[in-house]
């Protein structure tokens, strides 16, 4: 991330903190990965940044992000800063608009710079045993990006970033990399985390009226509280964890965790 030569520190994709949400007393994380369900409590992590660039991202919006997604209680701080205020568009009852230039509960820096800093180290790293290529191709946008995170840079050109949260009862409690999503005139792609829903827009072909309304660069850095998104978001982890194989270990869990539910709720009644 700076370009020099240091000593490399052990760096996570998505924050380590974040893990421990998607668990409870009675079950490790779930990881649904090349087709198959697993419990684990293993985090993506590998040798990429040195400790000065560590600092970068944790301060730069992973210190102020973490503690405020979505737990497995449904206790989503996130949700309750934005809707604290009065939305400033609403197409229905599944869909509104808040702007955090109203809200000054909302650091937009931080929340920017937390998800292009995840959206950029899948850019530059595999991820993956078995492969050198990146997770994600952010083109020339990913050395923009570089610069940005570290202060050097304006936010680039030809990028533009949407902020959407789930409702806390519909919200996924599910940590989901960058992923592309849509190839055309430009490229989409999405980063889901505990409730917070990411689209990064890359390329010449953006619609400038669409990139008028990038959270970062609108100065009145609109968010969006949207049921139908989660519900598309829903409906891609369905099929995803439906398509893939349950292993033994999976299955063992989840007996587990059923039984000590029931009988926790035996106990309560």
């Amino acid at each position: 991330m700076c370009l020099a030569n240091r000593d490399l520190v052990s760096s996570h994709l998505i924050p380590a903190a974040l893990y421990g949400y998607c668990s409870d007393e009675h079950i490790e994380p779930i990881r649904v990965s090349d087709g198959a369900v697993v419990p684990t409590s293993r985090q993506t992590q590998d040798y990429l940044l040195c400790i000065d660039c560590e600092g970068i991202l944790n301060r730069g919006g992973e210190s102020w992000v973490n503690s405020k997604l979505c737990r497995m209680d449904r206790k989503f701080p996130l949700y309750e800063i934005v809707v604290s205020g009065q939305p400033a568009f609403a197409e229905d009852e599944n869909n509104s608009i808040y702007l955090a230039s109203h809200n000054p509960a909302i650091d937009v820096e931080k929340l920017t710079h937390f998800g292009i800093g995840i959206f950029w180290k899948a850019s530059v790293h595999s991820w993956k045993p078995g492969t050198t290529d990146p997770l994600i191709d952010l083109g020339p946008y990913s050395g923009q990006l570089r610069g940005w995170l570290r202060g050097q840079m304006d936010f680039p050109a030809n990028v533009g970033l949407w902020v959407t949260v789930s409702p806390p009862e519909r919200a996924q409690v599910t940590l989901n990399p960058p992923m592309l999503s849509k190839r055309t005139e430009y490229r989409t792609y999405l980063l889901h985390l505990l409730g917070l829903i990411y689209q990064l827009n890359v390329g010449t072909g953006i619609d400038p009226m669409a990139l008028e309304t990038c959270f970062y660069r609108n100065p009145e850095h609109p968010i969006v509280i949207s049921h139908d998104l989660t519900a598309v978001l829903e409906r891609g982890l369905v099929r995803q964890f439906s398509k893939a194989r349950k292993t033994d270990s999976y299955l063992r869990a989840k007996k587990k965790r059923e039984v000590a539910l029931g009988r926790a709720n035996d106990s309560s009644r």
